[in-house]
C-alpha cells in the first residue's frame, strides 16, 4: 500500500478560502438550476478555491490526465474518520495513477484503501473525478470563462487544402507519401489508457462503444490515441448514418471505426507551446512510423469493426488526382495527402493536404428540376439542369450548392433564366455507360455569366489535363 503523505498540503489554505462549503456541497448548489447562466454565476462565487479548481481540471481535462483505472472493480467503502483529505487522495491520483508509477491490481487496491480514508462526500468527488463526471452539466467552454483556459482543449490536425502551392512547398515526392480515402462518418478518437478505452468526439464528448473498445484491447496499444472516424456498415446516406452512431440507440454490431493515426499518448498531452519545442528539436514521432505500427497491428488483428484507411503510396499529384477522382466517381467523399514527415499538432497541418481537383467550366441552363412530391421542395425546384451547346455535357446542379439568397432569387426568375450561361466548378468529366453523353462530377454552382457561349467536351476535357497537370 502507498503511504499518502499527511503533512500539510499546498491546497491547505485554500480548502475553505472564502466559503466553508466542501467541494461536494458546491456541486450540489451549482446543480439546483440547470440554467447555463446560474452555474457561471454560481461557479463564480467560488472561483478562489483552488480545491474546487483542481478537482475540475482533474475531472474534465482529459489531454492533462489519464488515469488507466475505472471504478469498476473498486470498491467503494468511504467513512468519516477522514484520515486522508480530498487534495492528498488528488495527488495520488496525478502522481501515481496519472504517471503510470503505479497501475492493475496494484492501482486498485490502494484506490479501495484511499477510498476507506476519505470522508463520505470527498470519496464521492474523488469517485466522480475517475468517472470523468462531476454530474453538474456544465461543459469546458463554461468551465474556462470563470477559469480561463483551465481545461484543455483535445487537440485536432486540420487538413491544408492542397494548392499547388501548399503542395509544391510541403511535400517531398522523393520520399513516401500516403493518399488516403477521405470519409464522411463521424470523427472519434479512442484514449487508450491501460485497460480503459475512452472513445471521445472532436470537442471531448465521452460516448461507449463496448465492441470497439473490447476490440481495442485485444491490440495491446496502452498508451495510444487512435484516430478516425466512425461510419455504419452498408449504409450510403451520411446523414442517416451519422444520426444513427450519435443516437441513443447506436447500433453497435454494425459500426465501422476506420483508424489512420495512433499517437502516443504523451505526444497527446503536450500543450502547442510544448509542441512548438519538440518540433524545433525534432522529437516528435513521424507519421510513416505510426502508420506502419498501426498497419501492422491492425493487420495481425484481423477485426471485424476496426480496419485501416484505404490508402495508396503516390509519387505525384498527378496520381492523388487519379485517386481522388476514382474515389469521387464510386461516391466517395474525396481523398487526403499525408507526407512521410507529419507530426501530431494542434490545428492545421501543411503536411496533411485536402486534395481538390477544381475544373472550371461554362454550361448553359435549360431547366429545373421540378421539387420531389410531399418534401418542402415540391413546390420549389430540387436542381438547374444544365448542357453545352453541342449536346456532348448535361446534368443537374443540385440545389444546396446554391445559398438560401441564391435559391430564392432562381425560384423567381425561372422562366427569364433559360437558356443562361453559368460557370459551374467540377471534380471530374465522366460517361456513365450506355450514354451517349458526359456529366460533371459534383458540380458546384459559381455564377451567371453574360457570355453566350459553353465549353465544348474537347475544351473541357483539356482543361481536365490542365487542372491535373501538378505533378
Amino acid at each position: 500500500m502507498v503511504n499518502i503523505n499527511c503533512q500539510e498540503n499546498k491546497y491547505k489554505k485554500a480548502y475553505f478560502k472564502g466559503t466553508m462549503m466542501n467541494v461536494k456541497e458546491i456541486l450540489d448548489e451549482l446543480n439546483l438550476e440547470n440554467g447555463s447562466n446560474y452555474k457561471i454565476k454560481t461557479l463564480k462565487k467560488y472561483q478562489d478555491n483552488e480545491l474546487l479548481k483542481r478537482v475540475l481540471k482533474m475531472a474534465f481535462d482529459k489531454v492533462a490526465f489519464t488515469y488507466g483505472v475505472t471504478n469498476k472493480n473498486v470498491k467503494f467503502n468511504p467513512n468519516k474518520r477522514n484520515v486522508y483529505t480530498l487534495d492528498m487522495a488528488l495527488d495520488f491520483l496525478a502522481e501515481k495513477l496519472a504517471t503510470r508509477e503505479i497501475t492493475g491490481n496494484n492501482a486498485i487496491y490502494n484506490l479501495e484503501n484511499i477510498y476507506e480514508h476519505l470522508s463520505v462526500d470527498d470519496a464521492k468527488v474523488l469517485k466522480m473525478v475517475i468517472d470523468r463526471d462531476l454530474k453538474i452539466n456544465m461543459g469546458r467552454t463554461n468551465i474556462n470563462k470563470v477559469f480561463k483556459n483551465l481545461i484543455t482543449k483535445p487537440p485536432y490536425t486540420r487538413c491544408e487544402i492542397g494548392t499547388k502551392e501548399n503542395i509544391i512547398k510541403n511535400i517531398d515526392f522523393s520520399k513516401k507519401v500516403y493518399s488516403q480515402e477521405k470519409l464522411d462518418g463521424t470523427f472519434r478518437r479512442a484514449i487508450i489508457d491501460g485497460d480503459n478505452i475512452e472513445i471521445t468526439s472532436r470537442p471531448g464528448i465521452v460516448t461507449e462503444f463496448p465492441i470497439i473498445e473490447n476490440q481495442i484491447r485485444t491490440l495491446n496499444l496502452d498508451g495510444y490515441v487512435l484516430i478516425g472516424e466512425m461510419t455504419l456498415i452498408g449504409e450510403k446516406d451520411r446523414k442517416k448514418g451519422n444520426g444513427l452512431i450519435n443516437s441513443l440507440k447506436i447500433p453497435h454490431e454494425n459500426i465501422l471505426y476506420t483508424v489512420w493515426d495512433m499517437i502516443p499518448i504523451q505526444e497527446f498531452r503536450l500543450t502547442k507551446a510544448e509542441i512548438k519545442k519538440a518540433e524545433k528539436e525534432k522529437t516528435l514521432s513521424y507519421y510513416e512510423d505510426r502508420f506502419e505500427k498501426l498497419e501492422k497491428v491492425l493487420t495481425e488483428a484481423n477485426l471485424s469493426n476496426i480496419r485501416l484507411v484505404p490508402y495508396r503510396i503516390i509519387s505525384n499529384m498527378f496520381e492523388a488526382y487519379k485517386h481522388f477522382q476514382e474515389i469521387t466517381k464510386d461516391g466517395g467523399e474525396g481523398t487526403v495527402v499525408k507526407a512521410w514527415n507529419m507530426t501530431h499538432k494542434d490545428g492545421t497541418s501543411k503536411f496533411q493536404l485536402k486534395v481538390k481537383l477544381v475544373i472550371e467550366l461554362d454550361m448553359r441552363i435549360t431547366g429545373f428540376t421540378k421539387g420531389t412530391a410531399g418534401s418542402k421542395n415540391e413546390d420549389y425546384f430540387s436542381g438547374i439542369e444544365y448542357s453545352n451547346d453541342e449536346g456532348t455535357i448535361k446534368g443537374t446542379v443540385g440545389v444546396t450548392t446554391l445559398t438560401e439568397k441564391e435559391r430564392d432569387w432562381f425560384h423567381e426568375n425561372r422562366e427569364s433564366l433559360l437558356g443562361s450561361v453559368m460557370t459551374l466548378h467540377c471534380n471530374d468529366i465522366t460517361q456513365a455507360k450506355g450514354k451517349d453523353y458526359h456529366s460533371l462530377s459534383h458540380p458546384r454552382y459559381i455564377e451567371l455569366r453574360t457570355k453566350n457561349e459553353t465549353d465544348t467536351l474537347a475544351r473541357a476535357l483539356e482543361l481536365k489535363d490542365l487542372a491535373m497537370e501538378l505533378s
